[in-house]
């Protein structure tokens, strides 16, 4: 049993004067919790797997209390697992309250939302904002209140009929893909028209203010360590037109075979050797035309759908500004296109173009808020494969001295019907021999499942990549420059 087991010690009592009653309550849920696992389960109906022991915890009769199960192996190892989805919640806010945020989330991290399937839905009738209730409460499976989830008819999550969606922070209950389909499409229409109007709006409100500002430089914040990074190896990257070459007519080297006529009538320049030519210019290691990149934004409604859940769409942003700012004053090395898709139809949605690259926080942060803005309105569906193919296009069409195209995805292909082969063709795809020798990369910093394991698992090696932290990014980038170099 556990208590045999004498894992855990409960903590000492505290009666410090002045603790606050938030600090007090964590401080009594923890005691809590070692009293359950030192309690008396030897009475517990358990189940055998192996060496372990799983037991319902701290219930009377065997029950299961507060969703405690208790899992114990014979190497004197245990663990408690809590099964209760609003336990799990209220614990964390306890922990987080106790202990303390980590230092992503003193910056504007949240904590992950859960999603919880609904079994039924709502009838869809007519497409609204919602009331806007003051105290954030959660609402489930109505149609009057904005940020709701589960319902009909107002922005919120996981419902269906609403213009767009909207994220209060609550976990999330998702009706099924059939009860969507039901929805009927003038009500569809009038929903894509309200979305439509409330995106033009939202576009015509950007303009930086102070608590603009305070955002960017958050957001910027989380990813400064990782921009110093990219700068670095933007730094080792040298041109490829400017690699060391055969130079002929020398005095010396390797004897060159098509001089050889030469030199029997006395010419002493009968030698070529490796090296780099004299009008060579290795200031910025830069060659006749700059590299040119293509970042592929996925800004399709399941980055803000599921935001809550693993913060993907948080990632996307901040991968956006590390690029913006990683590779500012870059421009005579590489310059960049910053594009993005979603589910409103195959053509790029341009942010930033080789020409123009934003030149001032403002500027950025207005593409960071487009971006969320799009995923927030945009129609579902995915248009990958046709962006991979037009971004391929897009950037051959540029003299340059190498071409990139990099996708950032959630990987939410399968529900789309989208092979891994049929993705594979897409970025090896090309109508030309010059599309074709644009070099293609997929990065996943987010997935469903072992969704983006699977993609990278079925791609050729070294061209994808499975991102969930953004720190990991500039280690990426390296990477495939190298790739491509080889």
């Amino acid at each position: 049993t556990c208590k045999e087991l004498s894992l855990f010690t409960p903590p000492e009592s505290d009666s410090e004067e002045g603790e606050t009653s938030a600090k007090r309550k964590a401080k009594k849920a923890t005691k809590r919790s070692f009293d359950w696992m030192l309690g008396d389960v030897s009475s517990t109906s358990t189940g055998a797997a192996g060496d372990l022991l799983i037991t319902p915890f701290g219930g009377a009769s065997g029950g299961v209390e507060g969703g405690l199960v208790a899992v114990c192996d014979r190497a004197g190892q245990g663990v408690i697992i809590q099964t209760d989805n609003d336990a799990v919640q209220r614990d964390l806010g306890h922990f987080q309250r106790f202990f303390g945020g980590s230092r992503r989330a003193d910056v504007g991290r949240r904590a992950p939302t859960l999603n919880i399937p609904r079994t039924t839905a709502r009838k869809a009738t007519s497409p609204k904002h919602g009331k806007e209730d003051p105290n954030n409460d959660p609402h489930v499976g109505g149609n009057t209140w904005a940020g709701g989830t589960g319902g009909a008819d107002t922005a919120g999550l996981g419902g269906v009929g609403g213009p767009y969606r909207l994220d209060k922070g609550h976990n999330v209950h998702q009706v099924s893909d059939e009860a969507k389909q039901a929805v009927p499409e003038e009500v569809r229409k009038a929903a894509r028209e309200m979305a439509e109007k409330a995106f033009k709006e939202r576009m015509d409100e950007i303009n930086m203010s102070s608590g603009e500002a305070q955002v960017y430089f958050n957001i910027r914040g989380r990813v400064q360590g990782e921009i110093e990074q990219l700068r670095s190896v933007l730094d080792s990257i040298e041109s490829k037109s400017h690699e060391r070459e055969w130079l002929k007519h020398q005095t010396h080297g390797e004897l060159d075979d098509t001089k050889l006529v030469d030199g029997m009538t006395g010419d002493r320049h009968v030698f070529k050797r490796r090296g780099y030519p004299e009008h060579y210019d290795d200031r910025f290691g830069k060659g006749k035309h700059p590299k040119r990149i293509h970042f592929v934004m996925d800004v399709s409604g399941s980055m803000y759908r599921f935001n809550g859940l693993d913060q993907r769409l948080d990632r996307s942003l901040e991968a956006a500004v590390m690029i913006m700012e990683g590779l500012a004053g870059y421009e005579e090395k590489f310059t960049y296109a910053l594009v993005g898709h979603c589910g409103d139809g195959p053509e790029l949605i341009p942010f930033v173009s080789h020409q123009s690259s934003p030149d001032n926080e403002k500027e950025r942060f207005k593409i960071v808020q487009k971006m969320a803005a799009y995923s927030q309105y945009c129609m579902s569906g995915d248009h990958t494969l046709e962006a991979a193919i037009e971004a391929k296009k897009e950037v051959a069409a540029q003299d340059g001295d190498e071409h990139y195209v990099v996708l950032l995805s959630d990987a939410n292909l399968r529900r789309y019907g989208i092979s891994s082969s049929q993705f594979r063709r897409a970025i090896e795809s090309g109508s030309s021999l010059r599309e074709k020798n644009v070099k293609a990369f997929a990065i996943f910093i987010a997935s469903l499942g072992d969704e983006a394991d699977r993609l990278v698992d079925d791609l050729p090696r070294g061209s994808a990549f499975v991102c969930h932290n953004t720190k990991k990014l500039p280690q990426i980038f390296r990477e495939i420059f190298t790739t491509a170099a080889q």
